[in-house]
């Protein structure tokens, strides 16, 4: 890995203490959830303010409240499950949740049995109603291979 210029070793250094600090530390340890570990989350979160320039010159006080936006939610952030992601906006870093961090989400909550999208192809039979017994009736069309078809809706 390159050296850093020493203007941008100071701001990850800045940063690099009070994510390691010890009040930050704490935080993390009472807000995460038991399936995520503050040592890794600490280590994902360096590793991404050391790969990303633009992130390393935001305000500290933004990436800290970006970084408790995920903990308290228990998403791991720019790590390979493509829970969340810190993204800069001029100075400020922002908490932006990905599908797949709205999905873990949604099991972590219970209140769903399962979730699946699901796209339907020219061919099939395809009905739906909205309404207090909302209702989606699928089947695929006999015979019909899909990449011969064109898509006609998606759902989930």
């Amino acid at each position: 890995m390159s050296e850093l210029p020493v203007t941008k070793k100071k701001e990850v250094s800045k940063i690099e203490q009070i994510i390691t600090g010890g009040s930050f530390q704490d935080m993390m340890k009472k807000t995460l959830p038991s399936t995520l570990n503050p040592e890794r989350v600490t280590r994902i979160i360096l590793g991404s303010l050391r790969s990303n320039e633009r992130l390393r010159g935001c305000e500290p006080a933004s990436l800290v409240k970006a970084i408790t936006q995920s903990t308290k939610l228990g998403l791991e952030i720019d790590s390979g499950l493509g829970h969340c992601y810190l993204v800069p906006f001029k100075k400020e870093a922002t908490f932006i949740i990905g599908y797949k961090g709205m999905i873990a989400l949604a099991r972590n909550s219970g209140a769903i049995q399962s979730i699946d999208s699901i796209i339907v192809m020219e061919g099939d039979t395809f009905d739906y109603c909205y309404g207090l017994k909302p209702d989606i009736k699928h089947k695929r069309g006999e015979g019909v291979v899909p990449a011969e078809n064109g898509m006609t809706h998606v759902y989930s």
